[in-house]
């Protein structure tokens, strides 16, 4: 059997190849996490905020604008920001407001997350926390604001903030 010259580079390419997958195998230590927070784990977070189009930040006490819907009904516009939640399905939301302790605001919807790149978590905006008052009691109140996301596997994720409703149209 005669062996080409080119066959020692064609059998260290391979050895090579080899030893790489062997090493990737070996349980060597990487930055790498090992969970994707995109993906279902153990400890789900929420972290509760605004947004029409997209999830953005906000900070306890924020004022936030008060919508009239087009059949005279009022909500804020919630976004959320989560970790290891099964975003395979919809997941079962609550949405809760209170003032002064009282329940005022309920919605039930059903969500869908989407795996942001950018921060590697998964966000759903456009949220709408509906309130059973007139904007002119509505306006001006400290309202604390509770989110609940269930996943198709039964994990639950739980965030809370407070905003300050203000009513953009109001006299």
């Amino acid at each position: 059997m005669r062996i080409r010259p080119d066959g020692a580079i064609v059998c260290a390419m391979r050895c090579f190849w080899l030893l790489l997958v062997l090493w990737g195998c070996s349980g060597a230590e990487t930055d790498l996490p090992t969970e994707d927070p995109c993906q279902g784990g153990d400890t789900p977070t929420l972290t509760v905020g605004t947004g029409d189009s997209a999830y953005e930040s906000t900070t306890a006490g924020q004022a936030l604008d008060l919508v009239r819907g087009a059949q005279g009904g009022v909500h804020l516009t919630l976004a959320v920001d989560a970790t290891y939640l099964n975003p395979e399905e919809r997941l079962e939301a609550t949405l809760t407001g209170l003032i002064g302790g009282q329940p005022v605001g309920l919605s039930e919807p059903f969500v869908s997350l989407r795996c942001n790149p950018d921060t590697n978590t998964l966000q759903a905006w456009g949220l709408r926390l509906i309130y059973d008052e007139q904007p002119d009691l509505l306006d001006g109140q400290a309202t604390d604001v509770t989110v609940e996301l269930t996943d198709v596997d039964g994990r639950v994720a739980t965030g809370s903030t407070n905003f300050l409703i203000n009513d953009p149209e109001a006299p």
